[in-house]
């Protein structure tokens, strides 16, 4: 089945794929800010545990491919609207996007992943003629890649480290972050090239899996009616069982004993794809119901179409809040109260954002980043 076009005959904007990515972008602030704000020393709390757990289990990996999943949707968007004169502006888009990522990552959050959209999706570029089924087979060897990636990862974490220096480097951190704004740019500079190598083990391989998923997704015109996917996917009782496994076995890697941590850590891979795909099944079948669907529509497609400044308003708002020269609450919050303060973030930026299409059509960085590739 083909896209849904409007009477000009380009596809028309899908607005189940703005609710997803509404909700991708709550899910993509839970997991960020605690990056972002670091912990307090010896924090050790029933509640922060429980927390850290339920971020482990629901949050990590699973929004970054769901965000990815919709990248390579309005890739294909953006081909089937341009024909052949999209290379042009998609290499202007990417060179902007790289640009902002790039200034996101020095200025507020070392952890930025549009830089990564950016290099991804000139290789994207590459792989857009491929029939369905080759990149449906590229997307599975990605998660097969991705599984060595967090292997990797997990050995590196667990590796033997000097305490004292760790500790010394937590402090200087500390010290920097709740500094001037240069000191902070500094120490973000400084963490900058290992907070790099850990964005392309953990986010890469999938990220570019669900690139291609997207690509294919965009071309049946599945989210356009969602109703579809639930034919489409894995039977939900197969999403469930890699799920549990692949979620229970990460989060709890770090608490398993020798060479487990790294065979355990690695089922992120099946667990984080697994349960994108139920967030995404379920929202399809909201979308199926007209009360649910009126509350998507009010509360979560305007967050999506204003995705990129939700994103970078994010990480501002974070930096306003923790930083020395903001409120000074880096290293002084637990678990618990990042969970709460990370959704308080989101909700109000996907609250600003109904607003502010009441009087605008675009958002304030998608009309620059539009502007720039044009």
């Amino acid at each position: 089945m083909n896209a849904a076009r409007t009477g000009e005959g380009e596809p028309r904007r899908s607005g189940f794929a703005d609710a997803l990515r509404g909700f991708a972008l709550v899910g993509i602030c839970v997991v960020n800010l605690p990056w972002l704000a670091s912990s307090p020393p010896g924090e050790r709390s029933g509640l922060d545990d429980a927390a850290r757990l339920l971020v482990a289990l629901l949050f990590e990996g699973k929004f970054f491919v769901l965000f990815s999943l919709l990248f390579g949707f309005g890739f294909q968007r953006q081909l089937a609207r341009a024909g052949g004169g999209a290379a042009g502006s998609y290499a202007r888009r990417l060179a902007g996007l790289f640009v902002l990522g790039a200034l996101h990552a020095a200025l507020l959050f070392v952890g930025d992943i549009l830089a990564t959209y950016a290099l991804l999706g000139a290789l994207l570029w590459a792989v857009r003629r491929l029939p369905d089924a080759r990149l449906l087979a590229l997307a599975g060897l990605c998660a097969l890649v991705a599984a060595a990636a967090f292997a990797l990862l997990a050995w590196v974490y667990t590796g033997d480290h000097d305490a004292a220096a760790v500790a010394a480097d937590e402090a200087a951190a500390r010290r920097a972050y709740l500094g001037s704004f240069a000191e902070a740019l500094a120490r973000r500079l400084q963490d900058l090239p290992g907070a790099a190598v850990t964005v392309l083990l953990f986010n890469w391989p999938l990220a570019f899996g669900a690139f291609c998923l997207g690509l294919v997704a965009g071309r049946r015109g599945l989210l356009d009616d969602p109703a579809r996917l639930a034919g489409v996917l894995p039977p939900v009782r197969w999403l469930v069982a890699g799920a549990l496994v692949g979620n229970l076995a990460a989060a709890a890697a770090y608490r398993l004993p020798g060479g487990w941590v790294v065979a355990a850590y690695a089922l992120l891979a099946l667990g984080a794809p697994c349960l994108a795909a139920l967030y995404a099944l379920a929202l399809a079948r909201a979308w199926g119901i007209p009360r649910a669907r009126a509350w998507m529509e009010a509360w979560l497609v305007p967050g999506g179409r204003m995705s990129l400044s939700n994103y970078l308003g994010q990480s501002v708002a974070a930096n306003l809040l923790l930083a020395g020269w903001g409120f000074g609450l880096y290293g002084s919050l637990g678990a618990a109260a990042l969970l709460a303060l990370a959704l308080a973030i989101a909700g109000t930026g996907l609250a600003l954002s109904s607003v502010w299409l009441r009087r605008f059509r675009a958002g304030p960085a998608e009309r620059m980043l539009r502007a720039w590739a044009r």
